[in-house]
């Protein structure tokens, strides 16, 4: 049902309300579970890709068709797989604030204010390729790759997480600005501004 009003926030809001109601977990995206659409988990509804803005159906398609491959581990080991595929800088930054990748690497801020320069070292890597200027130390498998160290920043405070989810999602998903006030809500008999 979830799925097939993905074009339409106010449904897909009402419908997530409803399961919060019934006491059905509704689960935020995931890079490594997330389909295309919503699904159904162990745990509860899993978050569907498509209702993330910037991100068309086949770079969905390739990440779920790279995930084939085994998860992906870290965000650095997703940049690299996922490197001269059709995901941009706008879809990687909608990923990264929708929360997709916080079981892999739960600091947003780090995330969206280090991805340029390892982004920026991948296609300097892919020039050298294209260009034969590999070395030969360069070439050694064996060799392992220094990772790229993110810069140590605090992560952002809910109410900012919050506000990002809502500006790729069209909602709330890691809960709500006005959580900290449910149980006094109905009891003042405040009406919804929908009503």
């Amino acid at each position: 049902l979830l799925t097939s009003v993905l074009d339409s926030t106010g449904k897909v809001t009402g419908y997530i309300e409803e399961c919060s109601r019934l006491k059905i977990p509704v689960l935020p995206p995931d890079i490594n579970s997330s389909d295309m659409g919503f699904t159904v988990s162990q745990e509860g509804i899993r978050f569907g890709l498509l209702a993330i803005r910037n991100l068309g159906r086949n770079v969905i398609a390739d990440m779920i068709a790279e995930r084939q491959n085994g998860p992906f581990e870290t965000f650095n080991e997703f940049c690299e797989r996922m490197h001269g595929k059709d995901l941009n800088r706008r879809g990687l930054e909608s990923l990264i604030k929708s929360g997709a990748f916080d079981r892999i690497h739960p600091n947003r801020r780090q995330l969206l204010m280090g991805y340029e320069p390892l982004l920026a070292g991948l296609d300097a890597v892919k020039q050298k390729n294209l260009e034969g200027q590999l070395g030969f130390f360069d070439m050694m498998a064996d060799q392992p790759k220094e990772e790229y160290q993110f810069p140590q920043l605090e992560d952002f405070p809910l109410s900012e997480k919050l506000s990002q989810e809502k500006e790729v999602t069209g909602m709330y998903l890691s809960g709500h600005p006005l959580g900290e006030y449910a149980d006094l809500i109905p009891r003042l008999g405040t009406a919804k501004i929908a009503h």
